[in-house]
């Protein structure tokens, strides 16, 4: 069997270069991340907060999509991504190889550290112990799966190198279900993370149109976070 059931596919109808596409798609993204981040920055200098771990984690995941977004822009350049496969040479090949692996590791860890960095936000506003046990679960299924995502990610098919050398047999697990399974908890701890909040700020103290705007508040910020991490 060889490896590379999962090197980019197209059919002859679609337009043979999207490169200039995909970078100013990929560099409008990492503007938005930038100015994100930025903002978030300011916000801590204007209040004189402390630098906290959820602060280190979002810019870890930052400095970690600056790395993907860059990649990616070298694929594009050198490793043929956007184009047909049939007009790519061996060399590319197996650099498009080694970019997908590095970036299916890479995005796990920027989710994953996005998420935890929101959660132990949450968890330092919202300090009742119920509160507190749900962040905490929510953590650990966010590591958990992190964990377990990136040794499927290695290892789905052996040896390691034919990830990107086509030439080398390989016994390879079912690549789709992979790529089917992968989203589903990250898209499920996106609506938890994201709900969480919502019992609590329904039981304070203030008009119900106050607590709607303020919820919605929260949902629109944190839909904002995951999305300019990613």
């Amino acid at each position: 069997m060889m490896a590379p059931s999962f090197y980019p596919r197209s059919s002859v109808d679609e337009p043979t270069n999207r490169t200039g596409l995909n970078i100013r798609v990929y560099c409008a993204l990492l503007v938005l991340t930038t100015l994100g981040l930025a903002a978030r920055v300011a916000s801590k200098r204007l209040k004189r907060n402390h630098v906290m771990i959820d602060d280190y984690l979002i810019l870890w995941a930052y400095v970690l999509a600056v790395a993907e977004t860059g990649m990616l822009i070298y694929a594009i350049q050198h490793a043929g991504w956007g184009r047909h496969l049939a007009s790519l040479h061996t060399s590319e090949v197996i650099a498009f190889g080694k970019v997908l692996l590095a970036g299916s590791l890479l995005q796990p860890c920027i989710l994953a550290s996005a998420k935890v960095s929101i959660l132990i936000l949450l968890r330092r506003i919202f300090i009742t112990r119920g509160f507190q046990r749900v962040a905490n679960t929510l953590i650990a299924v966010v590591v958990l799966w992190y964990l377990a995502i990136t040794l499927a990610v290695v290892f789905i098919c052996t040896p390691v190198k034919s990830h990107w050398d086509p030439e080398i047999p390989a016994h390879c697990g079912n690549q789709y279900l992979l790529d089917v399974i992968d989203p589903i908890p990250w898209i499920v701890t996106d609506f938890a993370v994201l709900l969480a909040p919502m019992p609590m700020i329904w039981k304070l103290q203030m008009a119900t149109g106050q607590r709607v705007a303020l919820g919605a508040l929260f949902l629109i910020g944190g839909l904002y976070e995951q999305t300019d991490t990613i």
